[in-house]
């Protein structure tokens, strides 16, 4: 007799237990225990916390290939400005090159001032439509700048008159790369 309810009974327990683990025992009558609902909380807590973590790496990934990509496209436009600069400069360049050679060489027969000043004027030239350009003019008188002056020998307040010996240089951007040597006076 019992091996005939045995299956039965062990199903309404299997059911029971099912219905107990699902709805806390709200199915079957019972009220869950806050013990029960904070173990489905925490359940929840984590999940949620997974998903959390796989937009992370997903985010993450995505800044590393965008970062990647401006990389490039920033070495890219550097190369590009830098072969720019390189065709501007390049014919002034070669000849001051062939000029300092003769001269070196002792065999600077016909070569004047002139040319040099000539080939060095055309390179600043160059330069200058590359934005490149120097901030000042030698001899001329300027008022004192500390971010854009220095001076030959000690110091000089800011607000004096000065003289500049060497002139500054300034890149496309304006900023100043290299300080005007000045003098006072």
């Amino acid at each position: 007799m019992w091996r005939c309810y045995a299956p039965r009974v062990a199903w309404f327990w299997l059911i029971l237990g099912v219905l107990v683990g699902i709805g806390g025992g709200v199915l079957v009558g019972r009220r869950s225990t806050p013990g029960a609902e904070a173990e489905r909380e925490v359940r929840r807590l984590r999940l949620d916390l997974a998903d959390a973590n796989g937009k992370v790496e997903d985010l993450s990934g995505a800044l590393v290939r965008e970062r990647a990509a401006s990389r490039n496209t920033g070495d890219e436009a550097q190369r590009s400005a830098t072969d720019e600069l390189a065709r501007r400069v390049a014919e002034p360049l070669a000849f001051l090159s062939v000029q300092i050679h003769h001269v070196e060489a002792g065999s600077a027969d016909g070569l004047t001032m002139a040319d040099f000043s000539s080939t060095g004027a055309s390179l600043v030239k160059a330069l200058e439509e590359s934005g490149v350009s120097c901030d000042g003019t030698p001899g001329r008188v300027a008022t004192f700048d500390p971010d854009r002056h220095t001076a030959v020998i000690g110091t000089i307040e800011a607000g004096r008159l000065v003289r500049i010996l060497v002139p500054g240089v300034m890149n496309a951007s304006g900023v100043v790369v290299r300080r005007a040597v000045v003098e006072e006076g």
